[in-house]
């Protein structure tokens, strides 16, 4: 089996890959495990799960495994998994805006305005219809169910995916255990339960939909909010959860500031309000499941009935597209409007990085962290690339905390270079490793110095000087100093192909075209679709359904030769 040697995404765990050939999979995606999670138990798990959904009723929108793959030496490296026909992130609709640059036909149908929260409302019953199926087998539980997870299309139709982490039940006890859990959508009692070591109960995926749920309907976490004394240390919403301060209802006198868009809670249909409330609950058993959602939210859809859709107000490149009694939405047509909005995005992002810096340096400095030393129970592994600078040559290892199930770096003498409270720390190339803290990824050096803030949502690895960073799947590179090179406004942005004089292939709105390492577009954005130069003179482009050779000018040389 043939993969393009460029992800369609990274994380922690692995990296998703198209399928080049056979073309018999062309529907199917691969999910390739960095080296450290390539194990037997991991097999097991995914073989377990490629004939769960053969066996019950779930839902075919809970992407599960359907194949394994292995390497030539016959090891166990992944599986394949059908690929989704969904556009965006679920995300895009947790925020108070719609992303820049979403088509037209997005705005109308999920634009924040009244007669609109119809369709907001089915996504939320899709979601719940898609958990009631997995929960109702008795035998899995999500429990790291968020945003980033699920993908939506215009339709409403909502997909989860990165599945291969839940938790696997069999006669009450536990099979497979849950790879990862995400504070901000955990429930109180997650200080109480092991969940890498002890069953997670379904309660918990009870709290994350309604936390899901209220970032679709009101654009933020629930627990958004500043407190009063003696609560104005507890900053994070993960905090709040702990406290159980919800800015609404009787422990809203808690709160010294409590974000407008809470207002709009009480302008949601009554049944939804309650279940939300008690979603929230400190008392498990109360929290509404899945299939009590479904069941509610099809009622009040039905009262609401299905309104028209409305054109809203849409600036597309200078020009008024159409006209709504709506706010309109401006879409950056030229990188100087989209370096203002990075700016003001970063901006945000460095403040939340200087906060989880402090809560950092206060545990590093803590009891607890003295108490996480070399001896055990630490696991340390060597990173893959030897880092070199101009007086030594030495290797960096990350170290794993068996019990926070964090990371950190020491060097070859077992100094600590950075404590291990970081989600994840990736390998280094050219100097840098990317480095991930509570879902926002930033770069450290050998040194164990964060060179690179953490404000990005995601961030590769460094090749030829640049690196490729995304926020709000928008994606962009940045230099090893952490200046954008071009701005947050492209959809796809691949690596340059050479070390000088390279070309980026990148695209915007379904339309392909490469950048120089001057941050130019050195072809424009007009074609179908490209493929990488990588260090040849010419490439392969699609125009209307026609391939065509081009040089690295851009000029198109002729049609590509088909194969006989």
């Amino acid at each position: 089996m043939l993969l393009n040697g460029q992800p369609l995404g990274s994380g922690a765990e692995g990296n998703v890959y198209e399928v080049v050939a056979p073309t018999a999979f062309k529907n199917y995606v691969a999910k390739v495990y960095h080296r450290h999670e390539q194990h037997k138990h991991r097999a097991s798990k995914i073989k377990h799960l490629i004939t769960a959904q053969a066996s019950s009723n779930i839902s075919s929108a809970v992407i599960l495994p359907k194949e394994c793959l292995y390497n030539e030496e016959g090891d166990f490296v992944g599986f394949l998994m059908p690929r989704v026909n969904a556009p965006y992130h679920l995300t895009s609709l947790c925020s108070l805006s719609l992303p820049h640059n979403a088509p037209e036909a997005w705005y109308n149908k999920y634009a924040r305005v009244p007669y609109n929260l119809y369709f907001r409302l089915l996504i939320c019953k899709n979601l719940a219809e898609v958990v009631a199926s997995l929960h109702q087998t008795g035998q899995y539980v999500f429990a790291d169910l968020k945003p980033e997870n699920i993908k939506v299309n215009l339709q409403g139709d909502v997909f989860v995916i990165d599945v291969d982490s839940i938790q696997v039940t069999q006669d009450q006890a536990l099979l497979f255990a849950t790879e990862k859990i995400t504070p901000e959508y955990a429930p109180q009692e997650v200080k109480q339960i092991h969940f890498k070591h002890e069953i997670v109960p379904v309660h918990w995926d009870h709290f994350s939909l309604g936390v899901i749920f209220y970032k679709v309907l009101l654009g933020l976490h629930p627990y958004t909010g500043t407190c009063l004394p003696p609560y104005e240390d507890l900053v994070s919403n993960e905090q709040k959860i702990q406290a159980n301060l919800l800015p609404l209802g009787d422990q809203a006198q808690h709160f010294d500031i409590i974000p407008e868009p809470h207002q709009a809670f009480g302008q949601l249909p009554s049944s939804v309000q309650q279940l939300l409330e008690t979603s929230f609950s400190v008392t498990p058993s109360q929290r509404p499941d899945a299939l009590c959602w479904q069941q509610t939210l099809e009622k009040e859809l039905k009262v609401l009935g299905k309104p028209k859709i409305k054109k809203q107000v849409i600036v597309v490149a200078g020009k008024l597209a159409s006209a709504a009694q709506a706010h309109p939405v401006d879409v950056p047509s030229k990188p100087s409007k989209a370096h203002r909005d990075v700016a003001k995005l970063i901006a945000v992002n460095i403040t939340a990085f200087m906060i989880l810096m402090a809560l950092v340096r206060f545990v590093s400095a803590s009891n607890l962290f003295k108490q996480t030393t070399l001896v055990s129970p630490l696991v340390v592994t060597p990173l893959n690339s030897t880092v070199e600078s101009k007086k030594t040559t030495y290797s960096s290892h990350r170290v794993l905390h068996r019990q926070s199930q964090k990371y950190g770096l020491v060097d070859s003498k077992g100094k600590v270079l950075l404590p291990d409270d970081y989600d994840w720390i990736g390998n280094f190339s050219e100097g840098l490793a990317s480095i991930v803290l509570r879902t926002k990824t930033g770069y450290v050096n050998a040194d164990g110095k964060v060179t690179i803030p953490l404000v990005y949502d995601e961030g590769w690895a460094f090749r030829y000087g640049f690196a490729r960073v995304s926020i709000r799947q928008k994606m962009a590179m940045i230099n090893q100093q952490g200046k954008l090179l071009v701005p947050l406004y492209y959809d796809g942005v691949w690596n340059f192909d050479l070390p000088a004089k390279g070309l980026a292939r990148v695209e915007r709105q379904g339309k392909y075209g490469f950048i120089n390492q001057q941050g130019k577009e050195a072809i424009k954005l007009w074609f179908d679709w490209a493929d990488d130069f990588a260090g040849r003179a010419t490439t392969k482009v699609k125009i209307k359904g026609e391939t065509y050779i081009i040089n690295r000018l851009g000029k198109v040389l002729g049609r590509a030769k088909r194969l006989k």
